[in-house]
């Protein structure tokens, strides 16, 4: 075989175990459909917020319309430059349920949405915790379905993520792939001993689960919370699920390539614990094994090498078999699914952009702020 031959192998081989993990991981993703009845047990929110003038109301209604009645709601206000602090005193003084913290920023050795979270926690009563972002609409009905879920599996936490009300070109072909590679090395059931995977849009979580395993004072470091959080609670013990959205949850903050390029950067930076030559390196073999089925199949078609040409094929054709069950459930254009190693190119990116920061110690940045 040719050198161009054996890349086409190589890049085969690596889609179709890609494929394998990501189909048999999203499999265990549970639904969360109509509860039959109302759970019971109280439920406080915690709602960090940093900047969001423009989604915080939206968040507040939804939460503030669910059945059963949350028991509190915690706005948590970090340090805000815009009018986020204004909105949540106003629905503190609008509604009995409603608290307004204003904190002035985390202290020494924090992240700042994990000191948010943890100052708000202290502040909210109940029987379970929910953490949820301040960009996210839930539907009526979203925590008791959740709960209802909880209550169904006997799991102590459950974790979802909101999508867009309607989707668009850059996050439909950049976050199916993201997840994707998310999928390769966190277990959405918490199985196994690698990573447990969480979604800080929606974590709900038993409050003596909380307490049991040191809040979020014990992870004040971290920039993945979610996914920390998710883990720590199944190394203690706990039994962590993620389930679909299912129409419970959306959110239409990342509405640009540039916030949804950063957005993805912080995760990711922080999620794979790689020093910046690894990410750089990383990023562009993902890149490469997006682009490359296409590429080989192009040159092998027109030259007629028929092994060549079926090899490219496998690879992408696994690609689209890893990529088919995610956007399934989100509801994507076959189009996307069709294309999609294409979404491994800027996900690549991505990852080339976190590690040039950390090798040049810039960090990846959000809202103003660099990790700890």
């Amino acid at each position: 075989m040719t050198p161009l031959t054996w890349t086409a192998l190589v890049v085969a081989l690596v889609a179709v175990a890609v494929a394998r993990r990501v189909r048999r991981r999203a499999g265990r993703f549970l639904h969360a459909p109509q509860p039959s009845h109302l759970p019971v047990g109280r439920v406080s929110a915690v709602v960090p917020a940093r900047d969001e003038a423009d989604h915080l109301a939206v968040t507040l209604d939804g939460l503030l319309a669910q059945e059963p009645p949350l028991h509190r709601v915690v706005i948590v206000d970090d340090a805000s430059s815009d009018g986020t602090g204004r909105i949540a005193d106003r629905y503190a003084a609008s509604h009995a349920s409603v608290e307004a913290l204003h904190l002035s920023g985390p202290p020494p050795g924090w992240a700042g949405k994990v000191h948010a979270m943890a100052r708000g926690a202290q502040r909210a009563a109940g029987d379970w915790l929910l953490f949820t972002d301040a960009d996210v609409r839930h539907h009526p009905g979203a925590v008791a379905a959740m709960r209802a879920l909880a209550e169904a599996r006997s799991l102590d936490l459950v974790s979802s993520a909101a999508v867009p009300t309607k989707p668009w070109l850059p996050w439909s072909l950049v976050t199916p792939a993201t997840f994707g590679l998310i999928l390769c090395v966190a277990a959405p059931d918490g199985a196994g001993r690698g990573r447990a995977l969480a979604v800080g849009h929606f974590v709900l979580v038993k409050r003596s689960v909380y307490e049991r395993i040191g809040g979020y004072a014990a992870l004040r470091e971290t920039t993945v919370d979610d996914v920390d959080f998710a883990t720590r609670a199944r190394d203690h013990g706990a039994r962590t699920a993620m389930a679909w959205s299912d129409g419970w949850l959306t959110s239409d903050q990342l509405r640009n390539w540039g916030a949804l390029w950063r957005s993805w950067r912080k995760s990711l930076a922080g999620g794979t614990e790689l020093p910046g030559l690894a990410l750089v390196v990383g990023g562009a073999m993902i890149a490469m094994c997006g682009a490359l089925p296409w590429l080989l199949a192009l040159r092998f078609a027109v030259e007629g090498r028929v092994l060549g040409l079926t090899l490219a094929v496998v690879a992408l054709t696994a690609q689209v078999c890893a990529r088919a069950p995610i956007d399934r459930r989100l509801h994507l254009p076959l189009g996307f699914t069709l294309t999609a190693g294409l979404g491994w190119i800027p996900l690549g990116g991505i990852l080339i952009d976190a590690g040039l920061r950390d090798a040049f110690g810039r960090g990846s940045a959000w809202k103003g702020r660099t990790a700890p």
